[in-house]
Order: C-alpha cells, then structure tokens, then sequence
C-alpha cells in the first residue's frame, strides 16, 4: 500500500471511529428516553438520527477514499453501502425495531461490538500497518 493510500485508509478510519462512538452515544440516549424517561417520540427521534447517519456512510467517506484502489479501501466502501443499504427500508417504515437494530447480527450480546466496529477493527489489524 502506498503512502497516499495508507494516509486515506487512515482518514477513513478515524471518521468511521468518529461516527461509531456516534452511533453509540445515540443509541444510549435513545434507551435513556425510553427506559428512564418513557418518553417514546425521543427514542424514535435518537434512533431515526442513527439511521440517517448509517444511510449517509457512502457519502460521508466517498471523499477520503476517493482515488485509493486498495483491498482495505474496497471493503470500507462495499460494507459501509451494505450498512446504508439496511438503514433504506428501516427509515421507510418508519421502525424503532429495526432501527435499533442496524448493525447488530441476530446473535448479537451486549457488549459486543456492533459490525461498524468490527469493520474498523478488522480494517486497522490486516490493512493499518501493512505495506
């Protein structure tokens, strides 16, 4: 991987990092309205926010990959539209369930991470320090 890959591939990670801690913040905020405040048009409110910042993913890190033809920039791009592709019907009808659910598989345990994280974490271990 060259440097000018390398510094994108990089970039991309630290937004994607940025935009993870994000989506956690909304998803607790969103749990907090509902489970402490009973207060159901906030959560719907803090989960529609997570959903529309999952959908802009191909947008929001199209510029820092443009250009980069490097296998770790070509599974950034493939799993982030997986992502915004989910979020698509999930705001379409309009349900706190699957908005909840957005990168989380079936068998997901609390505590785990959620697939965005797992894409960071797996792009930064093969790709972050390779040449």
């Amino acid at each position: 991987m060259n440097q000018e890959d390398r510094e994108k591939i990089s970039a991309a990670l630290e937004v994607l990092h940025s935009i993870a801690t994000k989506i956690r913040t909304l998803e607790a905020e969103a749990q907090e309205a509902l489970f402490e405040r009973n207060d159901n048009a906030a959560y719907e409110r803090k989960l529609r926010e997570k959903t529309l910042v999952v959908l802009d993913l191909p947008e929001t890190l199209h510029p820092l990959l443009e250009g980069a033809k490097t296998d770790a920039a070509d599974k950034i791009r493939s799993r982030i539209a997986g992502f915004s592709r989910r979020a698509e019907p999930a705001l379409e009808l309009s349900s706190t369930f699957y908005m909840s659910a957005l990168l989380y598989p079936e068998n997901y345990k609390p505590g785990e991470m959620n697939d965005l994280e797992k894409l960071i974490e797996d792009i930064r271990k093969k790709y972050a320090h390779r040449d």
